[in-house]
This record gives C-alpha cells, sequence and structure tokens, in this order.
C-alpha cells in the first residue's frame, strides 16, 4: 500500500510517462510514399505519416511532378556529412517537403527506376525498409509500449494508494 501523500506522485509519474510515450510514438511514425503515373510525363507523390505504421495521422501531396533528382546540400570543398537531398521537380520549381521525402533519398534508384519506366503505373514505399529505419521504428515501439506500460503502473499504484485510503478513513 502507498501511503496518501506519496499517492500523488505516482499518479503524475503515471501521466507523464503516458504522455512521454504518447509523444514518442507520434514523433517516431513510420512514413508512406505513393508515387503515381498521373500522364505521359507527369506523376504524383503521396505522402503519408502513420502512427504505430497503422493509423495515418498526416498527409501531403505534390503533384505535376516531372523528374527526381538527388541534389547535394554542401558547399563544394567542404567537409560536412550531410546527406544529399532527394528533390522532385514541377513545373514551378523543385520540391523538398523536408523529412519525411528525405527518408526515400536512399531509395532513389527505385524512384528513377519507376520515373523511366512507362510500364509501371505506381510505386509504394515504406520508411522502414531500409535496416536502420526499421531499427528506430522498432526500438521506438518497444520504447513507447515499456513507458506506457509503467505509466499505467504507476497511475495504477496512485489511483489505489488513494482509494485505499479513503476506504481506511471511513472503517
Amino acid at each position: 500500500m502507498v501511503a496518501r501523500n506519496k499517492a500523488p506522485i505516482f499518479l503524475v509519474l503515471g501521466v507523464a510517462l503516458l504522455i512521454g510515450a504518447g509523444v514518442l510514438a507520434w514523433f517516431s511514425s513510420v512514413a508512406v510514399l505513393v508515387l503515381a503515373r498521373t500522364g505521359p510525363v507527369s506523376f504524383s507523390a503521396d505522402f503519408q505519416s502513420r502512427l504505430l505504421g497503422v493509423l495515418t495521422i498526416g498527409s501531403d501531396r505534390i503533384d505535376d511532378i516531372r523528374s527526381a533528382s538527388m541534389e547535394r546540400s554542401r558547399e563544394p570543398g567542404s567537409r560536412s556529412s550531410t546527406p544529399d537531398r532527394l528533390v522532385f521537380t514541377t513545373p514551378r520549381g523543385p520540391v523538398d517537403r523536408g523529412y519525411d521525402q528525405q527518408l526515400f533519398a536512399r531509395d532513389f534508384a527505385a524512384i528513377d527506376a519507376f520515373f523511366k519506366d512507362p510500364a509501371q503505373p505506381s510505386l509504394r514505399l515504406v520508411s522502414t525498409g531500409s535496416g536502420s529505419e526499421a531499427f528506430r521504428f522498432l526500438f521506438a515501439q518497444l520504447t513507447v509500449a515499456a513507458l506506457g506500460a509503467l505509466g499505467a503502473l504507476l497511475l495504477g499504484i496512485g489511483v489505489r494508494g488513494l482509494r485505499d485510503d479513503a476506504t481506511a478513513t471511513r472503517s
């Protein structure tokens, strides 16, 4: 049994761990890219962020894509290890939608092959397709489960401490 004066500490810690688990789950979402042929020389790109790899929590779309390329993001002669960026070119100019798009830079060969093969109507890529992203996702989800379980346990201990103390004072 937990003393009544200690129960709020368990409640606060439990809630904090549950919130932390939710935030980690949100920020470790899986990105999905679906490229589709929309005309003889145009394509669309749909990006989705999926919570736990299942529930769609965000999406973005780029229409009228003409090509894809990898662009250097560092100055010539620089010793930086900044990776090249995946950029889609539209009639309005180059488009880089940030983190979700850059998760697929490692898949540039597949994206380039898709753009060059008119027989292929669409291409679906998942960010967890590479070993490092799959490991990051798996580690994050195991951490979410551990934080959630510990948070629920502490919350339960805190509630039980309050309830047991209330029952004892009535007797």
